[in-house]
């Protein structure tokens, strides 16, 4: 017969720690590439180290060029137009981008866009053991 998981182990399976555990890494690094070949590593360029969010605002102009570029592609727009509603599409798409990557590299530890990446430099078990007992402060 089939053993039945009990409340507490169901919610323990769906919590918050184990779907965002990487949400505890305190060390995260941030690269850019510069080739065709992203999986060269002289095509590699390191932009930042440290917390999460130092990391994010080592890449934050590299979203921003993505974003914009994206729209001016879908809008069919030249370079130098910049109509009044573009500064907003691009404010609130840079926002959603930035939401998008937070939750995957919080859940998977890592995001890789064309171009950049993130990622933390703490495995899923040494951020288990962190959210788990606190951060030891290496």
């Amino acid at each position: 017969m089939a053993r039945k998981n009990s409340l507490r182990e169901v919610k323990k399976l769906s919590s918050p720690k184990t779907q965002d555990v990487f949400a505890y890494s305190d060390y995260w690094e941030a690269w850019e590439s510069h080739g065709d070949d992203e999986n060269d590593s002289a095509n590699w360029s390191f932009l930042a180290d440290g917390s999460f969010e130092e990391c994010l605002r080592g890449i934050q102009s590299l979203i921003t060029i993505q974003l914009e570029y994206e729209i001016r592609e879908e809008k069919n727009l030249p370079l130098r137009e910049n109509p009044e509603w573009f500064l907003d599409e691009l404010t609130k798409r840079h926002q959603s981008q930035v939401e998008i990557v937070k939750r995957e590299c919080f859940q998977k530890g890592e995001y890789i866009a064309p171009g950049w990446s993130i990622r933390s430099m703490r495995n899923r078990h040494e951020c288990e053991w962190i959210a788990k007992n606190g951060n030891p402060g290496f």
